[in-house]
């Protein structure tokens, strides 16, 4: 199993669309940064992480992070 955690931000002005399986984001662009070692790391890390990635300048951006984590290892 892998550390690493996965992000992918839609950007760009548009409607969100909806179809058969979901929302439908085809018309944004998008960008995938991976935090490594995010087992490691605190929210508030994983935050910071995510603001210097992205280049975010913090008194123009606010990031909320909203997220579901199993931080629970499968021992086989």
């Amino acid at each position: 199993m892998s550390d690493n955690l996965c992000f992918q931000v839609f950007y760009r002005p548009g409607e969100v669309r909806y179809g058969p399986e979901g929302v439908e984001l085809s018309e944004f662009k998008s960008i995938t940064k991976v935090v490594p070692r995010a087992r490691e790391r605190t929210g508030g890390s994983i935050c910071n992480w995510l603001f210097k990635g992205y280049g975010l300048n913090r008194e123009q951006h606010e990031l909320y992070i909203m997220a579901v984590i199993n931080r629970n290892q499968v021992v086989s």
